[in-house]
């Protein structure tokens, strides 16, 4: 790792929202990246309903919404960003088979609790724990370096143990150490963490880059458990 007196974490931060963006907009959910995906016809994917419950969808897509955090708790005023045209990024950006019902992704910055994103994405017919299973088998087999959206270079920095939070059926937490390739700040390296968390049709997934892996892996520690709270409250049964 080399970083050098021009990286400081706004910058950072601003970096990573804008790979989120390149990465994973409006793009086909089924094959998508590590922030949200939902278009507001979700186009079918293996194992997909052939027809929907409209009723089923529109309870997902509520709890979707309920899930956030609030802006209150990690100590700022409102997100600085937020869109529902996002999806999930998975390691080497590998295919997930999975059918976005909903989604909603929001950034933040200078939040008490270090996170760069919360994200919050609902499937059917797809169980949550099912699709971070995938995920985990895609970071099995991701062993080389991918690149995030236009402007990081991603190596994995392998998977991060942490406690299931209570309520929960799925979780999981991973890591890479990311070489910016672009803007005034090229060439230089931050660590970026991702964690996620399932409960019945919804994964939420939280976002942290840090200067250092032990700085990143702090921060998502910090972070996992408010959204594994919030995924609760929203989801009555898992």
């Amino acid at each position: 790792m080399r970083p050098t007196q021009r990286v400081t974490m706004p910058a950072t931060a601003a970096i990573v929202a804008l790979a989120f963006v390149a990465a994973c907009g409006p793009s086909n959910p089924s094959a998508g990246p590590s922030a949200p995906s939902a278009p507001a016809s979700p186009s079918p994917s293996a194992g997909a309903s052939s027809s929907p419950d409209p009723a089923r969808h529109e309870e997902i897509r509520a709890m979707v919404e309920a899930a956030r955090l609030s802006p209150r708790q990690l100590g700022v005023k409102k997100p600085s960003s937020e869109e529902t045209t996002f999806s999930l990024t998975v390691p080497c950006r590998l295919d997930l088979e999975a059918n976005y019902v909903a989604a909603h992704y929001w950034s933040y910055r200078d939040a008490k609790v270090d996170l760069v994103a919360h994200s919050v994405f609902g499937f059917d017919p797809q169980r949550g724990a099912d699709v971070i299973a995938q995920i985990k088998t895609a970071l099995t087999s991701c062993r080389s370096t991918w690149t995030y959206g236009d402007s990081i270079r991603m190596k994995p920095a392998g998977e991060l143990r942490v406690r299931r939070p209570a309520g929960v059926d799925g979780h999981l937490a991973y890591c890479h150490r990311g070489t910016v390739i672009s803007g005034r700040t090229k060439g230089d390296t931050v660590y970026l963490c991702d964690g996620l968390v399932s409960r019945g049709s919804l994964v939420a997934s939280v976002s942290t880059v840090e200067l250092t892996l032990a700085a990143a892996q702090a921060e998502l520690k910090k972070a996992i458990p408010l959204a594994a709270a919030a995924l609760v409250r929203a989801v009555p049964v898992s």
